[in-house]
């Protein structure tokens, strides 16, 4: 479900003591060629974008801007309350193109990656009647923040009443730009949140989310590096060698993914009401985020936005571990000390993948939207 978990087979063959030191050689050497692969596509998109660099043609307008800018707010009531649950519009004044945002328990909203240029605003809430704000100009990196804007009280029969598909709307506006998340702009990193006020995902988006790393090309092209590295290992040595065994190693690696990105990220957060992404904190002390990263092991984030035990988490390690056991051919199955393994490691590697998202990776991944105003 993450660039640690697609990895983790490849490493549990070096647990199970399954692969000697030439073996493990070799394996290693091949995990370097994927990555050199990866920064070697990086290093070819970075030389496009020099290219890009060069001057324009006489006449020739850029398509669209980097869209480095942000907006924040916060909406209050004629006493000076705050109004949460506020549903708050922003619509581009050159294409017309509309992002809703929903305040939070301040009422606070933000709405991040920005392009330069005016904006409308238009608010929304229940008793109150509905507001405009015109003229708003971003400019490129700008991180601008409103005064306090203030709702008159709706009077008799102009109540508004909030649309109730507006934290859907914002959710899945969200999960697109959590979709366009890479590392090095080649490995997925779609199951992190650096949304200042996220949404909670909708059992469909769950499912959703899942399905997109299915089919992402890197998940598939890794699958079948691993697939390869097993089979020149002897690995589910039952499946025997030859195109057919490898198209077996294959199907059986990327159905211990299916399985354990569709239980862990869609079966079980849907059961339990838990949401499956990791939710980047970014400040504080660095003790204190070391401690957030690796309780993320243990606990994650309900729907109601309240912390639990990730009953979603340990029941997708345990029954994808069980599942996968069950196809495989009789003499590569693995017993009880087998599965509790597999459980144990993706517990390890879901803690040193928070550790990595929480410290290192968010530098390296593009297309995440600007968080820094949540401070």
């Amino acid at each position: 479900m993450d660039f640690f978990r697609i990895h983790q087979d490849w490493i549990n063959l070096v647990t199970r003591g399954q692969m000697n030191k030439s073996i493990f050689i070799r394996g290693f050497g091949a995990m370097i060629f994927i990555f050199g692969l990866s920064s070697a596509v990086l290093c070819a998109q970075t030389s496009l974008v020099a290219l890009n660099t060069l001057p324009d043609a006489p006449g020739f307008s850029p398509s669209s801007e980097a869209a480095t800018a942000s907006l924040s707010g916060t909406i209050i009531d004629p006493s000076g309350a705050v109004i949460p649950k506020a549903s708050v519009t922003l619509e581009d004044a050159a294409s017309h193109v509309k992002k809703v945002a929903v305040t939070n328990q301040d009422g606070v909203f933000t709405f991040s990656a920005l392009q330069a240029g005016t904006y409308l605003l238009t608010i929304q809430a229940e008793g109150f009647a509905t507001e405009t704000q015109g003229g708003i100009v971003l400019q490129t990196d700008e991180r601008l923040s409103l005064p306090d804007l203030d709702l008159r009280v709706a009077s008799g029969s102009t109540v508004v009443k909030v649309n109730p598909q507006t934290e859907v709307e914002v959710a899945r506006s969200q999960v697109k730009v959590e979709e366009k998340q890479r590392l090095l702009k080649v490995v997925p990193n779609f199951y992190v949140v650096y949304d200042c006020d996220p949404a909670p995902l909708t059992p469909k988006l769950k499912f959703a989310l899942a399905s997109r790393v299915l089919i992402d090309p890197y998940v598939l092209t890794v699958t079948g590096a691993v697939a390869g590295l097993y089979q020149a290992t002897d690995t589910w040595n039952g499946y025997g060698q030859g195109a057919v065994g490898y198209g077996k190693r294959y199907a059986a690696e990327y159905g211990n993914i299916a399985i354990s990105t569709f239980l862990g990220g869609g079966v079980f957060p849907v059961l339990f009401h838990q949401d499956p992404r990791f939710f980047y904190k970014g400040t504080g002390s660095t003790k204190s985020r070391i401690k957030y990263a690796l309780l993320t092991a243990v606990r994650t984030k309900g729907d109601n936005g309240l912390w639990q035990p990730d009953y979603s988490g340990f029941l997708g390690l345990l029954t994808g571990a069980a599942i996968t056991n069950t196809y495989l051919a009789p003499r590569d199955r693995a017993g009880i000390s087998g599965i509790a393994t597999e459980v144990y490691t993706g517990f390890v590697f879901t803690a040193l993948n928070a550790l990595g998202q929480e410290f290192i990776f968010r530098r390296f991944t593009s297309h995440h939207p600007q968080s820094d105003i949540c401070e």
